[in-house]
């Protein structure tokens, strides 16, 4: 059984990649700066490096997410758990399949409560699923949407969206003959090449001029330090759900059970993630470089500091709601597409807990 866990697991962990990695990245597939397979390759070594982390700060999740948190601890057995991962990942798996970005934390609140149902029927603690997951849950896009649509509107009066002019500014070094008057073999008085630093618009900076900054680099190196943010932030929120359920199996470490949760979500991501980044990237709303880069910011932000707090907030509600957020000023929020990712949303935890219940009967009987 212990094999059959950890295969389990390891499926959860490459649905997980392949609907949650592109999330933090989606915005720079959407906005056109960046080509889908250069976001989910940094998407991937992103979230692994927040996946090790989180050996050192994701013990609260792990407590939750092992079941000791849902029912008690002596219903937990190697079957359970393998049902929990099993359902968990068949629901993320189809929702992948179809586009949906849908949340991985979702589907595991729901199988832990579908199997814990049947493992401790009067034994499941609803005020710990309702005051550790479901509140976090609810809260994040609530808080993400109005965060990103602030943030849009500063960015926008402040003119950071004159960056984007037809003559933007630059920092270029440009050739500037230099005399030479002592020391050296050109001392005769002869003129020599240099550089200087010039700032100006690209067309000032004239022919043979070395391009050091302009508004596009800044932009393209803040877009990937928040994607990379987000990735980080989610690799340290989710891989502590998943872990849980493998120290089962591996004992009380959880170093190994990170370790395989990372490498396995960091290839789910590369294979399969394209297509829930195409859903959420262009999809739901048309992005331009600075609302992607503000829902980016408001994403990275709101993740980054519910893992710090050990609240297992939903990266998938929280990166839609700041896309959302963003689209709502110019009002290119596509109505029939949100409430597809709804839908998608509502039945993800009554389908893996109808999942779990029965995956969790069929092992008690085998």
């Amino acid at each position: 059984m212990s094999i059959v866990l950890l295969a389990a697991i390891a499926f959860l962990a490459y649905a997980n990649g392949s609907n949650d990695n592109v999330k933090g990245v989606a915005t720079l597939i959407g906005s056109g700066r960046f080509d889908a397979r250069t976001a989910l390759r940094w998407a991937a070594i992103t979230t692994a490096l927040g996946a090790m982390v989180s050996v050192w700060i994701g013990s609260g999740l792990l407590a939750t997410f092992s079941g000791g948190g849902v029912i008690p601890k002596g219903a937990i057995t190697l079957e359970f758990s393998a049902a929990v991962a099993a359902a968990a990942a068949t629901t993320v798996a189809l929702a992948t399949r179809f586009g949906f970005p849908v949340s991985t934390t979702h589907a595991l609140v729901g199988a832990l409560v579908g199997a814990g149902l049947i493992a401790s029927p009067a034994g499941v603690h609803w005020t710990v699923v309702s005051r550790l997951i479901v509140l976090p849950l609810l809260l994040a896009p609530v808080l993400a949407v109005p965060t990103a649509l602030a943030l849009e509107r500063v960015t926008r009066r402040a003119g950071v969206a004159g960056l984007a002019s037809s003559s933007p500014p630059c920092l270029c070094a440009v050739p500037s003959p230099v005399l030479v008057t002592a020391g050296g073999p050109a001392a005769d008085g002869t003129v020599a090449a240099g550089m200087e630093l010039s700032t100006g618009t690209l067309e000032s900076c004239g022919p043979g001029s070395v391009v050091i900054l302009t508004p596009s680099r800044v932009r393209d190196a803040a877009d990937l330090f928040t994607s990379g943010l987000i990735g980080f932030a989610r690799g340290m929120n989710d891989t502590p759900k998943i872990a849980a359920l493998a120290i089962v199996a591996l004992g009380s470490t959880s170093i190994g059970a990170v370790a395989l949760v990372a490498s396995v979500m960091a290839l789910g991501g590369l294979v399969h993630g394209r297509r829930v980044g195409e859903t959420m990237g262009r999809r739901v709303v048309p992005l331009t470089p600075r609302p992607a880069l503000c829902a980016n910011a408001v994403s990275a932000a709101l993740v980054l500091a519910a893992s710090f707090a050990s609240l297992p907030v939903s990266t998938t509600h929280v990166s839609c709601g700041s896309i959302v957020g963003v689209g709502l000023r110019s009002r290119g929020v596509r109505g029939e597409v949100v409430k597809g990712i709804a839908a998608a949303w509502l039945i993800t935890a009554p389908v893996a807990a109808a999942l779990a219940a029965a995956v969790f009967v069929v092992a008690q009987w085998a």
